[in-house]
């Protein structure tokens, strides 16, 4: 079974497309989420679980943005996704998923 990621992400009013990015796999950052343009990109080689945890990740970011006005800090959304991806790949059977990086 295979992991897709959305095209895109409704967050409040707006919209966020989402895609993966070779780019990003010759970076240090698993993704990027930008607020102005509303993308979110994620690297393309992630394992299911770090594919899951940096969506999630990214998406926090986004909530943190339109919802929280950015009183959630970096430490705080990286814990708090690595938490919630474990959750759900723990309880929701996906451990054994991969990413359908076609999508």
């Amino acid at each position: 079974m295979k992991i897709p990621l959305p095209a895109k992400v409704k967050i409040g009013g707006h919209i966020y497309q989402v895609s993966s990015s070779q780019e990003l796999t010759q970076s240090r950052d698993q993704g990027v989420i930008c607020h102005r343009v509303q993308t979110m990109r994620v690297a393309g080689d992630l394992t299911p679980s770090s594919l899951l945890r940096t969506f999630i990740h990214e998406s926090l970011h986004a909530l943190n943005y339109v919802w929280l006005n950015q009183d959630l800090d970096e430490k705080l959304i990286g814990t708090f996704a690595e938490g919630l991806g474990a959750f759900l790949m723990d309880n929701f059977n996906i451990e054994g998923m991969t990413y359908d990086r076609t999508m």
